[in-house]
């Protein structure tokens, strides 16, 4: 787990995901689970990433009080949330990112557990034109919201920078280089 909140800045990474609110007098913290090692060793070998963070989530939301849980991707976090929400009594916040959509949903299996999670959820974010598309899946309408307008803090780009030349990839790899999609 990690200790507390520090204000954001370029020199204090964790700064950034871990802000403080004055104005509210809010904070966000970060509770990390335990590396899969020997200790985690069992048949068949799986990283629990979903157990480990229903486990954190629900000891936070018990130990500071918390209204609600915030679920941003359904894999593995959303399904982590539906289960320390069901453990709980908090209700549960789910927002999709478009790999949910266009590639997670496509697999039946898992699929069919995302479905579940958001006929649960208290709340589903997403964008208006697929309301229909949800309510399709068995979503309650009044659970559907829009999201916040998503922007990245200009803070974090150099404007006075060069401009990357757009040219023919290096022939060896670079490391200083960003990587291409």
């Amino acid at each position: 787990m990690v200790g507390s909140c520090h204000p954001a800045s370029l020199a204090n990474p964790r700064g950034f995901y871990e802000p403080a609110l004055p104005e509210s007098g809010g904070f966000v913290r970060v509770f990390r689970p335990e590396r899969s090692g020997p200790r985690m060793s069992h048949i068949p070998w799986a990283n629990p990433f979903v157990s480990k963070l229903a486990g954190i989530a629900s000891q936070v939301v018990r130990e500071f009080g918390c209204q609600v849980l915030v679920a941003y991707y359904f894999e593995p976090y959303a399904v982590a949330g539906h289960l320390a929400g069901s453990w709980t009594g908090v209700p549960l916040l789910v927002q999709h990112a478009g790999s949910d959509l266009d590639r997670l949903m496509r697999i039946p299996e898992p699929a069919a557990t995302y479905k579940e999670v958001l006929r649960a959820a208290d709340r589903v974010i997403t964008r208006p034109a697929l309301y229909r598309w949800f309510e399709g899946m068995g979503v309650r309408g009044e659970a559907l919201r829009t999201g916040a307008p998503f922007a990245v803090p200009s803070s974090l780009f150099n404007f006075s920078a060069a401009p990357l030349e757009i040219r023919e990839p290096p022939r060896v790899f670079d490391p200083r280089l960003p990587a291409r999609k």
